[in-house]
């Protein structure tokens, strides 16, 4: 009796986490659509800074916080760009895609050497950039003395 009553707490807990966290996931899209929007040039909505936040709060993820970035970036949202950016990579470390976000923002910023780091972090990240293993060159045999 005490296994079916733990078994089914278990289940009201898990079926509570799920569409708590897809509760969430929507509400990060909703937020990241808007903040798409806000990135088109010309283009009037919220408060930048409030959209980021908004984002920093409700996504868990590093790939919506680049992909806005980028897009605030196209905007001349330059501040909230380089913020999602770092928030990006702080998240996911290991992100090439959050470190690829971030060499676009440093360098619309002006910082070209942070910008040209960060995108050779990304290519060491990215499998499809990985340098190919080092192979030793061939030995040359020695030339025979006349």
């Amino acid at each position: 009796m005490v296994a079916r009553a733990v078994l089914l707490l278990a289940a009201v807990c898990g079926a509570v986490f799920a569409v708590h966290r897809l509760t969430d996931h929507r509400a990060c899209v909703r937020t990241a659509y808007e903040a798409y929007a806000l990135g088109v040039p010309g283009a009037h909505g919220r408060d930048p800074g409030i959209l980021s936040r908004e984002l920093l709060d409700r996504c868990r993820g590093a790939e919506k916080l680049a992909q806005t970035s980028e897009r605030f970036g196209q905007g001349g949202l330059d501040d909230a760009s380089q913020r999602l950016a770092r928030a990006a990579v702080q998240r996911e470390p290991e992100r090439w895609l959050a470190w690829l976000a971030l060499a676009g923002a440093l360098e619309r910023g002006g910082d070209s050497s942070g910008g040209r780091r960060a995108r050779a972090r990304a290519h060491a990240l990215n499998p499809q950039y990985r340098a190919p293993p080092r192979v030793a060159p061939p030995r040359v045999a020695a030339a025979p003395a006349p």
